[in-house]
């Protein structure tokens, strides 16, 4: 049961050890999702300049 565990330890990390560099290759060619235009004043927002709903 002990190798078996240190079996299962060493697998692991392996397998991390080439998925990571795999996942940050995928990121790179993966088709990111056009963000909407963001308001550069966010008085009318929620939590914004204006919001009397709610006290902080």
């Amino acid at each position: 049961m002990v190798i078996q565990g240190l079996f299962a330890v060493v697998f692991g990390a392996a397998t991390a050890w080439v998925m990571r560099p795999w996942q940050l290759l995928k990121s790179l060619f993966r088709k990111r999702k056009s963000m909407p235009p963001s308001n550069i004043s966010d008085a009318g927002a929620p939590g914004g300049a204006n919001d009397t709903t709610a006290e902080r």
